[in-house]
């Protein structure tokens, strides 16, 4: 399955369900998803197998439009949550620059 790519969202029609991809392991034996309407939603590990087989069987598609998508203008962001922006990539940075350095981490 080639056309998968992080930020992508598959929707699951019948469920109403909509997930984005957020990690594709590099060995392409799955990826990581979240419900994107979930206000507690936590990542989910999709095989990558399973997934392919879901699809021919109709039960998710890729969405076609992606809900939180707007284009954002960085001075109308108030300072403030730009702040609370900044220190959380502080806080994950070394976590996203490392990832490939570990994989072991992806299967944890």
């Amino acid at each position: 399955m080639n056309d998968i790519a992080v930020n992508q969202l598959l929707e699951y029609p019948p469920d109403g369900l909509v997930e984005r991809v957020l990690w594709i392991d590099p060995a392409n034996r799955g990826f990581y998803t979240i419900d994107i309407n979930a206000p507690r939603a936590l990542p989910v590990f999709r095989i990558m197998e399973n997934m392919e087989r879901l699809r021919e069987a109709g039960v998710w598609r890729h969405a076609a439009s992606d809900p939180w998508l707007r284009p954002v203008i960085e001075d109308s962001i108030p300072a403030s949550h730009r702040a609370k922006r900044d220190r959380g990539w502080l806080m994950i940075k070394p976590l996203i620059s490392d990832h490939g350095k570990h994989p072991e981490r992806a299967a944890a």
